[in-house]
């Protein structure tokens, strides 16, 4: 056997979702390399026994982290992972990075927390917590420099226990085709995402009412999940109400993503985008805030466009300026595709989370220095 890590995470609410589908590519990778990867979630999660994951999955059945049964339950875990001679375990999500650092560093076992957003979570009480438990915690893997400075400086961490990993990509099995934009092809806009307010796709629909006379054959495919009934209407008030198409939920956008001409992300906050990532991987030319990691895997006007947060007037020159260019479109697409597939090589990020394991476990394990990335 190659090696030995246990994961931890609150719930898998099913594995397209991006935090899962990274783990899933990270267990699944792993396992075939040698690996026991045992799952524990914290709490209901039917996805996470679908038989995909790739190694044994147990429900730990811990509700509130204030009550006492969620403590026992944490001592319950790391006690039989240190008798099964686990002396890792990597945490996904917020719940489990709050509650099990300390409990595992009693038993011995180090200790690698996931973050891969901009800490949108955060509450103070949440805050004092987490710096109060940071010595506990071995590492911590970001998904893009951005994360990584927002955990040091929010919540203390040095940056020799900092690692910046960034997301593998996802391959799909759809053909990469091309979809010219212009009046003529009937451009599609596109914009993957789960109705929330994070995502601020009030901003996409907005953004393309600017431009909707001037082209009008276009429309905007919204893909994802949540109630679009707000956003029904914003569409209806700017008239746009019959172009604005939601296509809900998919298992997977790949077949979606295929088909847009220009994508588009209007997020106000996002760690490493794995929307940005199919896009880009699917040679399409890309909009999308300057938030989070994005200036990371888009090089504005190169493989993309970098706006500012909520400035739908800016996303709607850049939409401007690519419908009337189907050549610069193609070329944008094409840096993007170049410049993902360089940065996300997943063989490079399950290289990179096995030497880390490896070191932890390791008796002659020492301090790591793992912020510095080139890119």
């Amino acid at each position: 056997m190659m090696g030995r890590v246990a994961y931890i995470a609150d719930h898998i609410a099913h594995w397209n979702a991006g935090t899962e589908r990274q783990m899933l590519l990270l267990g699944t990778g792993l396992a075939a390399a040698g690996w026991s990867v045992p799952l524990i979630v914290l709490r209901g999660s039917p996805a996470a026994f679908d038989g995909r994951w790739p190694g044994s999955v147990e429900q730990a059945h811990v509700g509130s982290l204030a009550s006492p049964r969620a403590w026992l339950r944490a001592i319950s875990i790391a006690r039989r992972l240190r008798r099964d001679r686990y002396r890792v375990a990597h945490l996904f999500f917020n719940d489990s990075s709050l509650l099990m650092p300390p409990i595992l560093r009693l038993f011995g076992i180090r200790v690698v927390v996931a973050r891969r957003d901009m800490g949108f979570w955060y509450t103070r009480n949440k805050l004092r917590l987490l710096r109060l438990i940071q010595p506990a915690v071995d590492m911590v893997v970001a998904n893009s420099r951005a994360v990584a400075e927002h955990v040091r400086s929010e919540e203390g961490y040095p940056r020799a226990k900092i690692g910046v990993f960034y997301n593998g990509l996802i391959t799909g099995d759809v053909t990469h085709r091309s979809h010219d934009v212009g009046p003529v092809a009937g451009a599609v806009i596109g914009l993957v995402a789960n109705i929330r307010p994070v995502k601020r796709i009030d901003v996409a629909i907005d953004a393309f009412a600017m431009i909707a006379e001037r082209h009008p054959s276009t429309c905007l495919t919204i893909v994802g999940g949540g109630d679009p009934s707000e956003l029904q209407a914003l569409a209806a008030r700017r008239g746009v109400a019959g172009r604005v198409i939601f296509a809900g939920q998919v298992a997977d956008p790949t077949e979606q993503v295929a088909g847009f001409s220009i994508a588009l992300l209007t997020s106000e906050s996002e760690g490493f985008s794995n929307a940005m990532m199919e896009y880009m991987h699917a040679a399409k030319p890309v909009i999308c805030t300057d938030s989070g990691g994005n200036p990371e895997l888009v090089e504005d006007g190169v493989s993309g466009f970098l706006c500012a947060v909520g400035d739908s007037e800016a996303i709607a020159r850049r939409l401007d300026q690519l419908l009337a260019d189907p050549v610069a479109c193609r070329r944008m697409g094409q840096a993007a595709r170049q410049r993902v597939t360089a940065l996300c090589d997943p063989d490079v990020m399950l290289e990179r989370h096995a030497v880390l394991y490896q070191r932890l476990s390791s008796t002659e394990y020492g301090r790591l220095s793992l912020m510095a990335e080139k890119t």
